[in-house]
């Protein structure tokens, strides 16, 4: 079974203490596996809000 590699929160996040995720808070408090796997749904959950934005970005604008 292959060593399992961490994931490292996104040192790029500046954001202050109260504005960060909630996975990415408790991420701080846990260790090994459930450590990685909340930073990987941190990860997903972000991705998901920059794909969306592209999206969006992508659309027609409406005109009133």
């Amino acid at each position: 079974m292959p060593a399992e590699t961490p994931v490292k929160p996104d040192s790029s996040d500046q954001r202050p203490p109260f504005e960060r995720p909630i996975a990415q808070d408790l991420s701080e408090d846990l260790e090994g596996a459930p450590r990685n796997l909340a930073l990987a749904i941190h990860q997903m959950g972000e991705m998901g809000v920059l794909l969306l934005e592209r999206l969006l970005d992508g659309e027609a604008k409406v005109q009133r």
